[in-house]
């Protein structure tokens, strides 16, 4: 099964562009505009999102921080593409938790290896939150059963001082 990307990109050259790149390796969805991309959040598995940060007339910032505060999408990778970046923009990006930047013109060698480290890392942060939420209920469960031997300990050792 291909790993299930999103790609929004207003211009439909570079969507195009895009889609054709990675749609050997992915799943690909793709959306022209930030409502878009959302119908397809809702009605789809996504496992990373690719955007275009200078989308017509939309907030990619507030769309990423959305994404972020989330239930199901809050630890997903985002990759960030632009025609240019500055410093602000990349902080206020990284603060938002975006996995990885790449600027225009795409290099699609590029691109593939940053689709690869972020899918890479949120597999490994995937499965340690997996194994955590499993070790929890062990975990709990051990410091009962150790909080109750400790009073029955306490209590024999108790008693034990009371008659004899």
């Amino acid at each position: 099964m291909k790993f299930p990307i999103l790609i929004i990109e207003d211009d439909q050259f570079m969507r195009d562009l895009t889609i054709n790149a990675l749609k050997d390796k992915y799943e690909v969805y793709a959306a022209q505009t930030l409502e878009e991309a959302k119908k397809v959040l809702k009605n789809k598995i996504i496992k990373l999102v690719l955007t275009d940060l200078n989308l017509d007339q939309e907030n990619t910032f507030d769309f990423i921080l959305n994404l972020r505060s989330s239930k199901h999408y809050s630890d997903i990778p985002i990759v960030v593409y632009s025609g240019q970046f500055d410093l602000t923009q990349k902080g206020h990006l990284l603060n938002k938790g975006v996995a990885g930047f790449i600027e225009k013109p795409l290099s699609l060698n590029e691109l593939q290896i940053r689709i690869d480290n972020s899918i890479a890392h949120y597999s490994k942060v995937s499965r340690i939150k997996m194994n955590e939420r499993k070790a929890t209920p062990v975990v709990e469960e051990e410091k009962t059963s150790t909080i109750g031997e400790k009073v029955n300990i306490i209590r024999k050792s108790f008693y034990n001082t009371l008659f004899t």
